[in-house]
């Protein structure tokens, strides 16, 4: 008792240093959290659309929605180029007389513009997965009822997954932290609005996107204060941000110490999927550095491999490539590794040819499962884990990709 008494006082002790650490997230206290609207996906959508209507009481008028078309148009003008969007459709008409419906024909957020025949239609996750069928009904259905209209179709999630339907754009909630923070630095918003915008990007920080800053502080005050924390709250750190910290640990010491070919950069990931590219992959399929040259990762890179670490789900390693009209030029040796191992590629731009599960989480577990402490006793030998997958599987694999593209492919 006298243990934890001592600790409780050295809380306290720190509690003006603390706070002001966390100054910078902390606004006293946080509508959003008090609402418990955070992790809410139905909140999140009455938020966002309540953002891009234009008569609503914020006063943006059609500002949030431009700027978060403006942000699609800078990481897929292609996609959107093709519907007849372009850069001047975007910035120089009037959009105020658009209307914003909630879940029409159970769609998340659907911004029809008749004036301008524009639809956009938001898909929004926050934790959960898409049911299968549920994109392609939503674009069947607006295709059929707007057949003349630009019809525009995003994938919101908290780390901008790649949805499997083509026709989706992807964007994450970082993006609408930026786009958020750019429309309150530049707007004459009325101080309610203000408050308002900043509680909500503190709250998608805070419990939706991996803050970096955010969560190495917490975690050293965390673990300087464990005892007298634990002792209040009766609960840790979200664990998905220690096994992605463990894993990122991992994959960074291989690659500084060019073991197994493995190439690690950083800021490729997130939370919920860590990606690595290898030396002999990138062998086969160029890396190309130009600036100019960009895929679905914005580095010119046609594949990756992800270690998938979202909630409820599997432990695996996933292959993946990226197939656009834009890159034809990796089509050819794309197209032979699915010939290799006799795999349909698919129709989309973002096409898997290979997973692995780690052995770290056997039997289909997942790391819900497990308390808090059992779930990182288990993590405690991810990379010997990672490592005999990687030297069992991926590498025999990877040498067969090799083989096959010098036209000595056995069959498998």
């Amino acid at each position: 008792m006298e243990n934890k008494k001592k600790a409780l006082e050295c809380l306290l002790l720190d509690m003006n240093e603390i706070e002001e650490q966390l100054s910078p997230w902390i606004s006293g206290f946080n509508i959003f959290d008090i609402l418990k609207t955070t992790n809410i996906e139905i909140r999140h959508s009455n938020i966002l659309s309540w953002l891009l209507s234009p008569t609503e009481s914020h006063g943006l008028r059609d500002d949030f929605f431009k700027e978060f078309m403006l942000r699609l148009f800078e990481n897929y003008r292609e996609d959107l180029e093709k519907i007849g969007i372009s850069i001047f459709h975007i910035s120089l008409k009037d959009y105020t007389d658009s209307y914003v419906f909630r879940e029409k024909d159970n769609i998340d957020i659907l911004l029809t513009n008749h004036n301008h025949k524009l639809n956009l239609v938001i898909e929004n996750k926050v934790w959960s997965g898409v049911r299968n069928g549920q994109l392609e009904k939503y674009y069947k259905n607006i295709q059929t009822h707007f057949p003349d209209y630009k019809n525009i179709f995003v994938y919101l999630t908290p780390e901008g997954y790649i949805p499997k339907n083509d026709s989706y754009i992807p964007i994450s909630y970082s993006d609408i932290i930026e786009i958020l923070t750019k429309i309150k630095d530049k707007s004459n918003l009325s101080t309610k609005v203000s408050f308002v915008i900043e509680d909500y990007v503190t709250a998608i920080r805070r419990n939706l996107v991996m803050d970096e800053e955010l969560i190495s502080l917490c975690n050293e005050i965390y673990f300087k204060h464990k005892e007298a924390l634990d002792l209040i709250f009766e609960n840790k750190p979200d664990i998905r941000s220690n096994i992605y910290t463990i894993i990122e640990d991992a994959l960074q010491a291989l690659s500084n110490a060019r073991a197994l070919g493995l190439i690690y950069e950083k800021d490729k990931s997130v939370k919920s999927i860590i990606r690595f590219r290898t030396q002999a992959l990138d062998n086969i399929f160029p890396h190309q550095r130009d600036p100019q040259v960009k895929s679905a990762w914005k580095d010119g890179s046609p594949y990756y491999y992800e270690i998938n670490n979202r909630p409820d789900s599997n432990l695996t390693v996933n292959l993946y490539f990226y197939y656009d009209s834009e890159h034809p030029e990796h089509h050819d040796s794309i197209d032979k590794a699915f010939e290799c191992f006799k795999k349909q590629k698919g129709k989309g731009k973002w096409r898997s040819l290979k997973h692995w599960n780690l052995k770290t989480l056997e039997n289909n577990q997942k790391v819900e499962h497990f308390s808090f402490e059992e779930a990182l006793e288990k993590f405690d030998g991810f990379k010997e884990d990672f490592e005999y997958l990687f030297n069992k599987w991926i590498i025999p694999f990877e040498k067969q990709l090799e083989n096959y593209m010098e036209n000595k492919c056995k069959t498998p």
